[in-house]
């Protein structure tokens, strides 16, 4: 059996019961978008994401938007917990045969993204690869309090999400790399959210809305139900056919999926959001056309050659 049989999430899981009795923490390895440890009074939140130009750039993608994008990744992860950033470090490799000119403008694009969410740059490693591939790792700190994390989502709960979907999907099969790379995770409005106290539950939307409902719901240990037509669907993909299907199943989002208590919307209207379901006790269900179906946990997934 090769991993390619079993995907990205079974060999997370692999190695999560490898690693098990050294695994010990706020919040376990494997178990959210952000490893969690205990920090004196605080909470020291970490989280790592890679890149590579051959997988995650399309053709014709600049330096600059591969290394802002870099930055960017791991700050949604980062964001999804509603936690303030503080550093990032960089493991790059890259072929001795790039341009200088290249090279700079790939930490240029690093240091922008993080100049604008006022996160330092503190450092990381080179070496040599046949393609260019960024390793970041993001740290932040949260108020045990505020953080809010894959699990704690109450039936009753509203459903919530910042910005439009699809916008991942459509720029890709639309060439828009401006769009596709230059992404802003929504590490603000994070913030905002977890120090409301009205979230119950909270993560990001990167490999897609459907496969993020479902985490909420299996960390939680409950059911969602959301409707179709309350989804917002970017304006690039209603061009496209198909829509709900990208906004569904698409990836590249770096939207916020949220669940909040129902009496307390009010609290949080400064911050632009679209309630698109509520929590239920059981099953994860997309209402559409007035019919009730099962909403697949499909999406973007590593290693898998399905």
């Amino acid at each position: 059996m090769k991993l390619g049989d079993i995907g990205e999430r079974e060999a997370i899981k692999l190695v999560l019961s490898i690693i098990k009795d050294v695994n010990d923490a706020f919040v376990p390895a494997g178990e959210d978008d952000c490893a969690v440890v205990e920090l004196g009074e605080d909470l020291l939140v970490i989280t790592t994401d890679m890149v590579m130009k051959s997988t995650d750039f399309p053709e014709g993608s600049s330096y600059f938007q591969m290394g802002w994008k870099s930055v960017a990744v791991n700050l949604s992860d980062i964001a999804s917990t509603g936690t303030i950033p503080l550093c990032f470090v960089a493991s790059v490799a890259l072929p001795s045969e790039t341009d200088v000119e290249d090279f700079k403008d790939l930490f240029k694009g690093m240091k922008e993204c993080c100049k604008k969410y006022s996160m330092n740059f503190i450092g990381g490693d080179m070496n040599e690869a046949d393609e260019l591939i960024v390793s970041g790792c993001a740290l932040g700190i949260s108020k045990k309090g505020q953080l809010l994390l894959r699990r704690g989502a109450r039936p009753g709960d509203l459903l919530c999400v910042t910005g439009t979907l699809g916008k991942g999907a459509a720029s890709l099969i639309l060439r828009n790399l401006e769009k596709l790379n230059m992404v802003s995770p929504r590490v603000f409005e994070g913030i905002k959210i977890a120090k409301s106290g009205v979230a119950t539950a909270m993560t990001d939307i990167s490999d897609s809305l459907a496969i993020s409902v479902h985490e909420i719901c299996e960390m939680s240990e409950v059911g969602a139900r959301i409707y179709a037509e309350k989804i917002p669907i970017d304006e690039e993909a209603m061009k496209l056919e198909n829509p709900l299907e990208l906004a569904l199943f698409g990836g590249d989002e770096y939207e916020l999926l949220f669940t909040i208590k129902r009496d307390r919307v009010r609290e949080i209207e400064s911050i632009k959001f679209t309630i698109i379901g509520e929590i239920t006790k059981n099953g994860v269900e997309l209402v559409k056309g007035g019919k009730v179906e099962r909403l697949e946990k499909r999406g973007y997934e590593h290693l898998t050659q399905l």
